[in-house]
């Protein structure tokens, strides 16, 4: 049997064996607090984190819970169907199967796409559809370290746009004009951008004016690429004050080096244009509605038109309350 052959039977095994796989990894720990939870938008770099965090042997990685209970398993799907805003003590029908991530129950092939350590000690779960609902999760576990991982809303939004996670977002193809047609993709871009914005702020600013999510560590997408040790200390920091088994993580030094599995573009360029990849790429008349859409949802003290945070990430969430009152 020839190499291609070997490589498409194995393949075809292993999609026959998925789900046995899926329940033969050893997380018999059931504590909530031995999980470190990681929200943030789609394309924002929480696969890198969640796989820098998962680099210490003894470490799972729970992907993207959120999406079980739904079925959203496609590239850009989880995006097509959001959360309300849900804070403490409100009915939340997903709980149960973030709940289940949490403490190391839940068996799905969807949340080891990642491949978790087979003898989990602690467990990392990321999500990208939950942030609408973080003042819950904040609540409702409160064993449970949180972070929250923020990157620029337009470099989000850019991302997904070249991606083709974004369809036709106001029927501008009512009118006849067809995608290959320059003038066509130049206005849907420039609407599809504004309402990528409009939805992160939304959810953003909802979740960090929360009372709730006061106890949420803030970081930043674009402060973890320019400076990733001491991000990493500042995590380690924060994770001391929860569950011991957190006192002794210490992640592999070359784990931050790896593009992430579900990065495009990391082998190109540099950690600057990693940040910013969207300059020049939108029309100035755009660019003046997202500011003013980021200032409508008082997220202006941690994001400009500048491609960089205008603040420390310690100092968000009071940033974000303070302009919400």
């Amino acid at each position: 049997m020839d190499s291609a052959a070997t490589a498409q039977a194995f393949r075809k095994w292993r999609g026959s064996t998925h789900h046995y796989v899926a329940a033969s990894y050893l997380d018999v720990h059931r504590s909530r607090a031995r999980a470190l939870y990681v929200a943030s938008w789609q394309r924002s770099g929480s696969t890198w984190l969640a796989q820098i965090v998962a680099s210490m042997p003894g470490t799972r990685l729970v992907y993207e819970p959120a999406n079980v209970r739904q079925r959203l398993f496609k590239r850009g799907e989880p995006r097509a169907l959001t959360f309300p805003l849900i804070g403490p003590g409100a009915r939340f029908d997903d709980g149960a199967v973030l709940s289940k991530a949490l403490d190391g129950s839940l068996r799905s092939p969807w949340v080891n796409l990642e491949v978790p350590s087979h003898r989990s000690v602690r467990r990392v779960v990321k999500d990208v559809r939950t942030i609408p609902v973080l003042p819950w999760m904040a609540g409702t576990f409160p064993e449970v370290p949180m972070v929250l991982l923020l990157r620029h809303p337009v470099a989000v939004a850019h991302s997904i746009i070249e991606l083709g996670w974004i369809p036709d977002p106001d029927g501008l193809a009512a009118d006849g004009r067809h995608g290959d047609d320059p003038g066509f993709r130049h206005d849907l871009r420039q609407r599809a951008l504004l309402d990528e914005v409009a939805l992160w702020s939304a959810h953003h600013g909802w979740a960090m004016s929360h009372p709730a999510s006061a106890r949420i560590h803030v970081m930043f997408y674009e402060d973890l690429v320019k400076q990733t040790t001491v991000e990493i200390e500042r995590l380690q920091a924060y994770l001391a004050g929860f569950h011991p088994v957190w006192s002794t993580w210490a992640p592999d030094p070359d784990a931050a080096g790896r593009p992430s599995a579900t990065s495009f573009r990391r082998q190109e360029g540099t950690p600057s244009e990693w940040i910013d990849n969207w300059s020049g790429a939108y029309d100035p008349a755009t660019l003046e509605q997202v500011q003013r859409i980021i200032e409508a949802e008082h997220l202006s003290s941690l994001y400009s038109l500048a491609p960089t945070p205008l603040i420390t990430a310690d100092s968000a969430l009071d940033a974000v309350r303070r302009a919400a009152r």
